[in-house]
């Protein structure tokens, strides 16, 4: 038995076992200024109060001490027993006429050990209680930013009143989000750790309200107000065109307008169509409709103004001399729609037209750079094609649909 009682104590001689459990007594019990484990215990009042001081308001003191050291120890004891699960240790006859130091301590060390797991047990208790004004609740969902249509979340985080996460879950959690119409939907996962994880996905834009509580009661700021974005217009890539002039037609050497003058004639291809731009302080006269340029500074035998093709181009591969050549209007066609219908898969065919007869190629998609083979079945590297002059793009909004 005592050595059942210095494990417990903590180890230590006989004199420092003796001090630490006569100081912890008389934190217990000041009023009794307890100062041994033999006299001072015959009485049987200590040890009542003792127990009292353990499972308070059953035993009335001192008001029910008879003054019988037998009776009121007799009285610890029982209730020692019944109420804490203390084992009786020594006889009450041995306590009031021949109390033994090392029995005493013994017995009075289960005491302390029922108060050291009360003790364990209230800060479980208090870890596992929540506390409302601790609680939290965060996330981008309840701020600024999100948009109708796109998934967005919040995390709610019991907490006790020391402020730590409580770590289990189950707790009675309640979550609303209301829209300018109707209730929205959401899902909520218990993570099981004090925290639960809710995502919702707004229909529509505007004022949403959020109320989130636990046990009933509104967890700090709640209910949120949350303004929810209208959903961006959907947009489309289309490529940036340019606009070339034929430089010499044997070989072929296509020849790309400046940017202004290039800007210049699209603007004019997109509003009317057609039409005729002049360049270079009107000495040369470009028709769009024609897809052709007069230089009326270069003239023939007969007068006649220098004429020569202009194209416009989507769609570009690489040469030879490394500048990146236009394909025909025809083949941008037929490169746009094969790009938007299925992205390349399998070979597309492109027809490039040239002075004597056609030429035909394939254009492939190689792990998102585009290639251009003589025929479908080349195995040797290609030359690169491009989408969009020097592979700028033009992005634009579709309409919404409502």
């Amino acid at each position: 038995l005592i050595l059942h009682f210095k494990i417990k104590s903590g180890g230590g001689d006989d004199g420092s076992a003796n001090k630490d459990l006569l100081d912890w007594v008389n934190k217990r019990i000041p009023a009794y200024s307890v100062k041994n484990f033999t006299s001072d215990w015959q009485s049987g009042k200590s040890l009542c109060a003792l127990a009292d001081s353990l499972y308070p308001n059953c035993l009335h003191l001192p008001q029910e001490f008879t003054n019988d050291p037998t009776r009121d120890t007799t009285l610890g004891v029982k209730f020692a027993t019944e109420k804490l699960g203390i084992p009786q240790m020594m006889d009450v006859e041995d306590i009031v006429n021949h109390p033994e130091q090392h029995s005493m301590m013994t017995y009075i060390s289960y005491f302390r050990e029922y108060a050291n797991s009360m003790d364990h047990q209230k800060e479980r208790d208090l870890e596992m209680t929540p506390d409302i004004r601790k609680c939290i609740v965060y996330g981008i969902g309840l701020e600024p930013g999100n948009e109708a249509g796109k998934e967005t979340y919040f995390t709610i985080e019991v907490r006790n009143s020391a402020d730590r996460k409580i770590p289990c879950g189950g707790h009675n959690i309640f979550v609303r989000i209301t829209g300018h119409h109707s209730q929205e939907g959401f899902h909520a996962a218990d993570n099981a750790d004090g925290t639960y994880y809710v995502t919702y996905t707004p229909k529509e834009d505007g004022n949403y309200v959020i109320e989130v509580r636990l046990d009933d009661k509104p967890i700090q700021s709640s209910p949120f107000h949350v303004f929810i974005n209208d959903r961006p217009a959907p947009t489309v890539t289309e490529p940036q065109p340019h606009w070339f002039v034929l430089e010499s037609p044997k070989p072929i050497k296509w020849t790309p307008y400046d940017r202004d003058i290039s800007q210049e004639l699209e603007q004019n291809f997109i509003k009317y169509g057609g039409g005729v731009v002049s360049i270079q302080n009107g000495a040369i006269k470009v028709d769009i409709s024609a897809r052709e340029e007069c230089n009326l500074n270069k003239k023939n035998l007969f007068g006649v103004p220098e004429k020569r093709p202009i194209c416009r181009a989507t769609w570009f591969w690489r040469s030879d001399d490394g500048n990146w050549d236009p394909y025909s209007e025809q083949a941008c066609v037929i490169l746009e729609k094969a790009f938007k219908d299925n992205g390349f898969a399998g070979n597309t065919q492109v027809d490039i037209a040239d002075e004597k007869k056609k030429k035909t190629r394939y254009v492939v998609d190689e792990n998102g750079v585009y290639k251009q083979y003589r025929v479908s079945s080349d195995a040797k590297g290609g030359r690169t094609v491009q989408r969009g002059y020097l592979g700028s793009l033009i992005v634009k909004e579709l309409p919404r649909k409502h």
